[in-house]
């Protein structure tokens, strides 16, 4: 990952957008990351998930 990504994606693995699932994020951001606990879910259960960061130069990294 570049040390200073601008843009931030997350999917689950069967491609939902992460903020279509209604799950509770503590950090979804590029500055920090993204996070999913299993303790802030109603059900006790994080989907399970990919994430993509956007850096200056335009590339994409996993």
């Amino acid at each position: 990952m570049c040390s200073n990504p601008t843009i931030i994606q997350a999917r689950t693995k069967d491609g939902i957008p992460a903020e279509d699932t209604g799950e509770i994020f503590i950090y979804y951001s590029p500055e920090v990351g993204f996070v999913c606990r299993i303790e802030d879910q109603p059900d006790n259960e994080c989907l399970d998930y990919e994430v993509r960061f956007c850096c200056p130069d335009g590339k994409l990294t996993q």
